[in-house]
């Protein structure tokens, strides 16, 4: 009987469901647990084992919440997100890509992120040519 109760120790310290890899979004994040008569339903809206828990309520803006394995799991990838270092952020100008770049422009342009590639598009009077924003005034001097 000792031997049950030390396994049922070691159990309940350990905690249920195996967990992720995945680190929990920055900052405070309030959950709020629902009591159920039932089964959580194991979503990112219903999460748990005996307490079910909304992990979206809450989430910092570029994550998303799922559920795996009765708790509630977080990663970076929202829509217009993505991963730099330790931060999600949102894919611009000022953190373009795999590299997290920052883009540059010519003089006469603005620098821009496209699927995760710097860019930039000339300011109205330029042209792009190349590698440059060309004007397109004319100035004739005698």
């Amino acid at each position: 009987m000792a031997k049950l109760v030390a396994t049922a120790l070691v159990l309940v310290s350990l905690g249920c469901g195996s967990g992720s890899n995945e680190v929990a979004p920055p900052g405070e994040r309030t959950a709020h647990a629902i009591v159920v008569d039932g089964p959580c339903t194991n979503t990112p809206e219903d999460c748990g084992v005996k307490v079910c828990e909304d992990c979206t309520a809450g989430i910092p803006p570029g994550f998303v919440a799922g559920c795996l394995r009765g708790r509630c799991t977080f990663r970076c990838g929202a829509a217009g997100f993505h991963s730099c270092g330790q931060d999600c952020v949102p894919q611009d100008e000022s953190s373009c890509g795999p590299t997290c770049a920052q883009c540059g422009a010519p003089p006469g342009g603005s620098p821009i992120c496209v699927f995760g590639s710097c860019d930039f598009t000339c300011i109205a009077g330029f042209e792009k040519i190349g590698g440059n924003c060309v004007s397109l005034s004319l100035s004739i001097s005698y």
